[in-house]
């Protein structure tokens, strides 16, 4: 994008300069070689706006990649957690069963 904002700035530019080495030029060609000026112009003018979009772009992707990594940081943590939660879950049905064992085995006694 940039390299064509320089290329249509050159073209503009060389415009410019022939249209100060003519010596005489018809109204007609006047107004052509204007219009293609203006439009020189508004295509560079184009081509940096479409330049800063492209940037914005690449940042808010940026951004987004970022936001998806910490996602995937918060779920593999979620998981963890979970994982964890179980084995203590599991431990503590162990302990309750050894627990209402050894309380049987007083009860017999």
């Amino acid at each position: 994008m940039k390299r064509l904002g320089v290329i249509l700035g050159a073209a503009s530019l060389g415009m410019l300069l022939l249209s100060g080495c003519v010596a005489k030029l018809s109204e007609s060609d006047q107004a052509k070689l204007d219009s293609a000026l203006k439009i020189a112009e508004n295509a560079q003018a184009s081509a940096t706006a479409a330049s800063k979009s492209a940037d914005r772009a690449e940042a808010a992707a940026t951004t987004a990649e970022s936001a998806a990594a910490k996602a995937m940081s918060y779920a593999d943590s979620a998981k963890a957690s979970a994982d964890a939660a179980e084995a203590a879950a599991t431990d503590a049905k162990i302990s309750a069963s050894k627990a209402a064992t050894a309380f049987k085995m007083m009860q017999q006694k």
